[in-house]
């Protein structure tokens, strides 16, 4: 996991945003977000408003940066995205500038 999870200092901003989750389980997700891939991460955000709530958010940069350091070959992130950004530009399936898929 990343050296930069702290669950108590996310405690408080996570409930507000978690609704059904207890902290406890909260706590076992960010462990869980941690070890997925940058890609999978994504999938996860668009899946619920709940899980979008959670890791869409600078709170949950450390989730980001620690699913980033699993996917071998990748460049760090540009400091002008957000890794929520770069996950999109490196794994999406559509071009950015014209909307095409390909």
């Amino acid at each position: 996991a990343s050296k930069d999870y702290h669950p108590q200092s996310h405690k408080e901003y996570s409930t507000r945003l978690s609704g059904n989750y207890d902290h406890n389980a909260l706590d076992i997700l960010y462990e869980i977000f941690c070890y997925l891939h940058p890609q999978d991460v994504l999938h996860l955000s668009r899946t619920t408003k709940q899980l979008r709530g959670i890791l869409m958010t600078k709170n949950a940069r450390f989730v980001w940066k620690a699913a980033f350091s699993t996917a071998r070959g990748l460049p760090q992130c540009p400091s002008d995205l957000t890794e929520p950004q770069y996950a999109s530009l490196a794994f999406d399936e559509h071009c950015h500038v014209s909307g095409a898929y390909y």
